[in-house]
């Protein structure tokens, strides 16, 4: 079976990937292959260490495979996308930005036809739906976990990707 041709949306086809330590070397993936269907809801789930946050990693393009290959609406992933929105598990967010402007990163950086107006109005919108309205001026420090959380999250959609991936 040709990938590029496979049904699914993502499509992982006997991925390996190893990690380099100082101790030595990590292997976490060992020929993985996966399908996840269009309109689909995937989980992936195991033990800390297995390699869950590699693969959202590898099929973000945020990493490459020492193997295989990734696939994502039949084409090979070998770098960030912006069809792709992503939430970390530890929420990366810049400190020396607002919430707001954290939010709105992604409209930054990905070619966008909206208006700065719109770009703003399109971010406090989803503030607003997690309930961080009146926290858009705020800097990530003086939220709590959670609500760095929530705004990683907006961060991840304000794009409006067509692939989420949601790591813990």
């Amino acid at each position: 079976m040709t990938p590029a041709l496979h049904k699914d949306l993502i499509r992982i086809d006997g991925v390996s990937h190893t990690f380099t330590t100082e101790s030595g070397s990590l292997p976490v993936l060992d020929n993985l292959t996966l399908g996840v269907p269009e309109n689909g809801f995937t989980a992936i789930v195991g033990p800390s260490g297995c390699g869950k946050s590699t693969v959202t990693r590898l099929v973000a393009g945020l990493l490459k495979p020492d193997a295989g290959s990734v696939w994502l609406q039949g084409q090979e992933v070998t770098s960030p996308r912006s069809v792709v929105g992503m939430a970390f598990q530890n929420p990366v967010l810049l400190e020396w930005r607002s919430i707001l402007k954290n939010v709105m990163l992604p409209l930054e950086i990905v070619s966008s036809s909206l208006s700065s107006a719109a770009r703003e109005a399109r971010a406090r919108d989803l503030l607003k739906l997690v309930g961080l309205a009146g926290f858009e001026d705020k800097r990530p420090s003086e939220l709590s976990g959670g609500m760095r959380q929530r705004a990683s999250l907006c961060r991840a959609l304000v794009h409006q990707p067509e692939v989420l991936i949601l790591d813990e």
